[in-house]
């Protein structure tokens, strides 16, 4: 959800793009960032995540340019890759039978949904 709030498109997932950069929601691409950026950049998100009021477009663009630089997108979907992995390991122990392939299949779409 963290991936798809930051960079999911709007016509897929209902969400206006950005949506988590708008709302200053610390989820884990800018936990990330703040993590791994240094500089102009941590100053960047320090501002727009400690600010008031609303986030304008150039702030977002500010932001998703720290995300970028930071390679965020590619660490939160590594994450939520290596969730998902464990999920499915898991699943082995439950029985096979319809409840066992519903999940495996939620897993799966959940992952596969990434914009």
């Amino acid at each position: 959800d963290d991936l798809l709030g930051v960079w999911g498109k709007e016509e897929r997932t209902g969400k206006p793009a950005a949506a988590d950069v708008y709302g200053r929601k610390l989820g884990l691409p800018a936990v990330h960032a703040l993590a791994q950026s240094a500089g102009p950049d941590r100053e960047v998100l320090a501002r727009i995540y400690a600010g008031r009021g609303p986030v304008e477009a150039a702030d977002v663009e500010d932001v998703l340019g720290v995300l970028e630089r930071t390679g965020s997108r590619p660490y939160v979907e590594q994450v939520a890759t290596c969730y998902c992995e464990q999920a499915l390991a898991s699943l082995l122990a439950v029985p096979p039978g319809p409840a066992r392939d519903s999940l495996q299949e939620i897993a799966s779409v959940l992952v596969g949904r990434q914009g």
